[in-house]
């Protein structure tokens, strides 16, 4: 939920603690408001509220105690939650660009966790400084703006040829394209590409509260349609992994049987070490809530990709998840499973 973007955010600047309203929030404190409709059965997550005696209220109300937001459509949010008051709410400010903005991810992690980003990161440009494809190598370019989802305007580079042919194009659509290496080295499901989507919850830190940062222990896994190979790169069926290619629900760590449940273990390891110094980019100084809330949280969507080696490799942290439900999967339960263990997670 950005009101506002800024171009750039200043990594010297010091976050205001905003307290927002709580007195006389409503005549009953404990009401909730849900809203969106991205695949979640919000039915488990209000009946573990109204347990424990809390009531729903419509969304068009002017305060609640608590605001779940989640997208209404693939990117939009119900606009009338921004001015809801609230104790809680499951967005943070805009400072989480620190980590949802491709090169702001990068070059933070680059420049504080050198280390950690050389090992769980792909070396990363910006596309506008690039004029050489080194030989050998391949480049991702992606964009980094409002309509960088779903895998829209991704290309791969193959050759300076390629490069000077698309760049202008790319950069036309969105100056702030970044040029990543290209894994190859992949561990497979099936024979197909795949990544993990992992969710990792951030709340910041406030004057009485600490900051928490936490890894859910189940993912999805996201497969390509097409078995893989190491070529015909423009073949987005072999190299493209989304929810619509996936032939049915698949969770990580239970479906990743091209692993053990150890080296399943020493992947969610390397995944809690490289978002703990992820969070850090987040930790006190920055992150907070909107004005028209006391406190914040929030859930991220963290893909990974995972080498032969079994090494992690970060690709992005999304802010707007969609937990879209396979809908041929033949056993829904699992998902509905899933949906259950998400919610006693947050």
């Amino acid at each position: 939920m950005c009101k506002r973007r800024p171009a750039e955010v200043n990594w010297s600047v010091k976050r205001t603690l905003v307290r927002g309203p709580v007195e006389s929030i409503t005549s009953n404190p404990r009401t909730y408001i849900m809203s969106g409709n991205v695949g979640l059965d919000h039915r488990w997550m209000e009946e573990i509220l109204e347990q424990a005696g809390w009531t729903s209220v419509p969304v068009n109300v002017d305060r609640a105690m608590f605001v779940w937001v989640e997208l209404v459509k693939k990117s939009g949010f119900d606009k009338r939650l921004y001015d809801v008051r609230c104790v809680l709410k499951n967005v943070v400010n805009d400072q989480k660009l620190r980590i949802t903005h491709k090169w702001m991810l990068y070059d933070g992690m680059r420049t504080y966790f050198p280390d950690v980003a050389k090992q769980h990161m792909a070396a990363t440009s910006k596309l506008a400084e690039v004029e050489h494809v080194p030989e050998g190598r391949q480049l991702i370019c992606k964009p980094v703006g409002r309509d960088a989802c779903a895998g829209r305007g991704i290309e791969r580079i193959e050759n300076d040829e390629q490069l000077r042919q698309k760049k202008p194009d790319m950069l036309r659509f969105d100056p702030n394209y970044v040029a990543c290496d290209y894994v190859t080295n992949l561990l497979l499901w099936h024979g197909r590409k795949f990544h993990v989507r992992m969710y990792w919850l951030v709340r910041p830190e406030y004057d009485d509260k600490p900051f928490v940062q936490r890894l859910h222990d189940t993912g999805k896994i996201m497969t390509a349609l097409l078995p893989y190979k190491n070529s015909d790169f423009g073949n987005k069926a072999i190299h493209d992994t989304h929810v619509k290619s996936t032939v049915r629900n698949l969770f990580f760590p239970n479906d990743l049987d091209c692993a053990t449940p150890e080296q399943c273990a020493h992947l969610f390891e390397q995944m809690q070490k490289t978002l703990a110094c992820v969070g850090q980019l987040l930790y006190r100084a920055h992150v907070g809530s909107y004005a028209e809330s006391r406190y914040a949280y929030e859930v991220f969507g963290c893909d990974f990709m995972v080498t032969t080696d079994l090494n992690v490799v970060l690709l992005e942290i999304n802010q707007r998840i969609g937990f879209f439900c396979i809908p041929t999967d033949p056993d829904p339960t699992r998902y509905a499973d899933f949906t259950r263990r998400y919610y006693e997670f947050v």
